[in-house]
């Protein structure tokens, strides 16, 4: 995880403006509702590992598909001319895209492994609970 956002902050912050503004676009880097999320699945794992309680059943997750689901609700232009190919900031920028990806893919590995050694705690009411 710190591998592939020590990647991604390195490279987003080399990138010309241009593709630094379209990572941003594209992927909701900026955007205070995906951090939130990611912020709040990173926290909920950390205080289960520390209290060794169960995480939640109903969590932000999986954050990947969150990903795509913003990129499909957020269509953009996409040019893949011969000259954008073989341009090295574009291919930069497809590695930075990669990178993002594969950090929230490894919180959502980290959540799995979580729930199978802690497990999963389940919201029930109390009316509920009483007629068992």
């Amino acid at each position: 995880m710190n591998r592939t956002l020590g990647q991604l902050l390195l490279l987003s912050g080399t990138l010309p403006n241009e593709f630094q503004h379209r990572l941003a676009q594209q992927t909701a880097l900026l955007d205070h509702q995906c951090i939130g999320e990611i912020m709040a699945v990173l926290g909920m794992c950390e205080q289960a590992l520390k209290t060794g309680d169960a995480l939640p059943e109903i969590l932000p997750t999986p954050l990947v598909r969150r990903a795509f689901d913003y990129w499909q609700s957020h269509p953009a232009e996409i040019d893949f001319s011969p000259e954008t190919v073989r341009d090295e900031n574009y291919r930069r920028f497809c590695v930075a895209l990669s990178a993002y990806l594969k950090f929230l893919g490894t919180i959502d590995e980290l959540v799995l492994v979580i729930k199978g050694v802690l497990g999963e705690a389940h919201l029930v009411s109390h009316e509920l609970g009483d007629l068992v």
